[in-house]
C-alpha cells in the first residue's frame, strides 16, 4: 500500500482518537499481507467508518472484500473511493473497472475505466487496465473509440487489437498492431500482424497478402538476425511464388540456425519452382531426416513430385505410397508396368529387324528399305529401330 500514518493523522487531526483510527489502518493492513481478507475488510469498515471522506480506507475495504469472495459486496466501497478520490487515482478507477468486469457489467466497468486518462496511468498499470479494457470496449462497441484514446500506448493498444480480432474486425486490428509496434512492443506486435494477415491470406490473399509482406519486412529489419522471422518471409515468398526470393530467404534462415526440418520443407519448394528438382530433392530429403512423425506424409508427397520430375519412376511410386497417395502410385506403377511391356515388344521387333536386314544384305537388298518399312509398321518403337544395325 502506498498510504502512511502521516495521511491518516491529518485526515483525524479534528476526530476524538487519531491513535485509534491509526491502529485500525495497521490492523487492517497487517491482516491484509497475511491473507485474512475477511478480518481485513472488518478492520477498513471501521476505518470508514470513522474517517467517511477517507478514500483509501474504502478503496481498501472493497478491496479486502473483493479478495475474501464477496465481490457484488465489493462494488459500493470502491465506487466510493473513486468519487472521493481527489487526486483522481487512476488505481481506484482501475480496482473498479475491473470488478464490474469480473461481475459481467461491461457498461459500468467501461464507465468507470474511462475516468483514467493515458497521461495518469502508470506504465507499470497499463498491462492491467488494458486486459480490463479490452473486453468493456468490446462489449461496448467501443473498441475503435478506446483505440483512438490510447494511441501511443502499445501496451494498451494490444489487447484492443486482440479484441478487434476477435470480433471480426480484421483490417482493424492490423492497424493497431502496426500502430503498437514501437519500442519493446514492436516485434510482437509486428509477429501478431503477420499471423493475422497469414490467417487472412486463406481467404483474401489478394487483400491481405500485400499486408503480410509488410509486417514481415518491418520484423525482419527489426529482427536481423531472427531465424524465425526470416522463415516466415521464406514461406510468405513461397506462397506468393517468387521463388528465387525464397531461396534466398531460407539460405539466411539456415545461416542463423533456423530449425532443420522447416528450412528443408519450404526451401524444397522453393527449388522446385525454379525446377531444380536435383536440389529440391536434397531438401525434402533432409526435411524427410528431420521430420516429426506426423509430417513425414507431406514430405513424402513432395519427395515424390520431385522423383518423378527426374524419372526416378520406382522410387517416386514408394514415395507416393509413403505419402499416402495410393492412387497416383497405382497409376504410376500401371504405366511403368506398360512402358515395360512397350519395350519389351520393341525390343522383339528390333532383334526381328536386324535378322531381316541381314538377310537383305546377303540377298542383295537394301537393308535400310527394310529398316523404312519396319519403322513404318511400328513407329511407337522408332528410336529403338533407328539405332539397330545389321
Amino acid at each position: 500500500m502506498r498510504y502512511t500514518a502521516a495521511v491518516l493523522v491529518v485526515l483525524v487531526a479534528a476526530t476524538a482518537s487519531a491513535t485509534q483510527v491509526m491502529s485500525e489502518w495497521e490492523k487492517g493492513t497487517t491482516l491484509f499481507r497475511q491473507g485474512d481478507f475477511s478480518a481485513a475488510a472488518e478492520q477498513f469498515a471501521v476505518v470508514t467508518r470513522r474517517l467517511p471522506t477517507y478514500a483509501s480506507g474504502h478503496y481498501m475495504l472493497g478491496i479486502s472484500l473483493w479478495k475474501a469472495g464477496q465481490a457484488a459486496e465489493a462494488v459500493a466501497p470502491l465506487e466510493q473511493a473513486v468519487e472521493l478520490d481527489r487526486n483522481s487515482s487512476p488505481r481506484f478507477a482501475l480496482a473498479l473497472g475491473q470488478l464490474l468486469g469480473e461481475l459481467d457489467r461491461p457498461a459500468d466497468a467501461l464507465a468507470a475505466l474511462r475516468r483514467v486518462t493515458p497521461e495518469a496511468l502508470d506504465p507499470d498499470d497499463e498491462a492491467a487496465y488494458a486486459e480490463a479494457l479490452a473486453p468493456a470496449a468490446a462489449a461496448a462497441g467501443a473498441l475503435g473509440e478506446e483505440v483512438e484514446r490510447w494511441r501511443g500506448h502499445p501496451a494498451v493498444l494490444l489487447p484492443l487489437g486482440r479484441q478487434l480480432e476477435a470480433t471480426g474486425q480484421p483490417a482493424e486490428a492490423f492497424a493497431v498492431y502496426l500502430d503498437a509496434a514501437a519500442g519493446e512492443f514492436a516485434e510482437r506486435s509486428l509477429r501478431l500482424a503477420f499471423t493475422l494477415a497469414m490467417q487472412q491470406a486463406e481467404v483474401d490473399p489478394d487483400s491481405w497478402y500485400p499486408r503480410a509482406e509488410q509486417a514481415v519486412t518491418a520484423l525482419v529489419a527489426a529482427e536481423p538476425d531472427a531465424a524465425d522471422a526470416w522463415s516466415w518471409r521464406g514461406q510468405l515468398l513461397v506462397r506468393r511464388e517468387q521463388w528465387a526470393e525464397a531461396l534466398a530467404a531460407f539460405d539466411r534462415v539456415r545461416a542463423n540456425g533456423g530449425d532443420e526440418f522447416t528450412v528443408s520443407y519450404w526451401r524444397g519448394q522453393a527449388a522446385a519452382g525454379l525446377g531444380r528438382w536435383s536440389d529440391a530433392l536434397a531438401d525434402f530429403d533432409r526435411a524427410l531426416a528431420a521430420a516429426e512423425t506426423v509430417d513425414r506424409p507431406r514430405v513424402q508427397g513432395r519427395r515424390a513430385r520431385a522423383l518423378h520430375e527426374l524419372g526416378r519412376l520406382p522410387e517416386a511410386v514408394a514415395a507416393y505410397r509413403a505419402a499416402g497417395d495410393d492412387e497416383v502410385a497405382a497409376a504410376l506403377e500401371a504405366a511403368l508396368a506398360a512402358r515395360d511391356s512397350a519395350d519389351a515388344a520393341c525390343r522383339a521387333v528390333a532383334n526381328e529387324l536386324k535378322a531381316l536386314m541381314r538377310d537383305a544384305a546377303e540377298a542383295g537388298l537394301k537393308p535400310e528399305e527394310v529398316r523404312r518399312q519396319t519403322i513404318a509398321a511400328h513407329p511407337e518403337c522408332v528410336d529403338l529401330l533407328r539405332a539397330q544395325s545389321p
